[in-house]
């Protein structure tokens, strides 16, 4: 979904909250899945912006604990689908990656009865234009 409008942080109510830079605007935001490393995944809301990526995980009881993730647009070196198999599916369906130097972060546009409006093709070509747009300084 697109975003529009100033703001000066992103999440809050359902979503854990983030501030957002001064000169920060979000141009792409959706909810989706993020895979820790240890507790499987969850669900939150990923913002990207002009400057970052920012996952925010969802207030329910479990996931209180879980900090959200921030990744600058700098540091992205590679956005695509990683080679699907049987038992990644199982792990976490339709999901997709951005690489940051040695950190790979998973996502997923998943499953279940609130499907999201921003599906995994388009997650991947929308931070790809934003990536290109901000290094070519527009």
């Amino acid at each position: 979904m697109l975003a529009r409008g100033r703001r000066s942080h992103v999440g809050g109510w359902l979503y854990r909250r983030v501030p957002l830079r001064s000169n920060e605007r979000v141009i792409l935001e959706d909810r989706c899945l993020y895979r820790l490393p240890v507790w499987g995944w969850r669900l939150g809301k990923l913002f990207v912006t002009n400057q970052r990526a920012i996952w925010s995980p969802s207030w329910d009881l479990p996931q209180i604990f879980f900090r959200p993730r921030a990744i600058s647009l700098t540091e992205i070196t590679n956005v695509d689908i990683e080679e699907e198999s049987f038992t990644s599916n199982l792990i976490m369906p339709k999901r997709w990656r951005i690489e940051a130097g040695p950190t790979v972060h998973y996502f997923s546009d998943g499953w279940g009865p609130f499907p999201q409006s921003i599906k995994r093709d388009e997650w991947i070509v929308g931070i790809k234009e934003v990536i290109g747009t901000f290094n070519s300084g527009t």
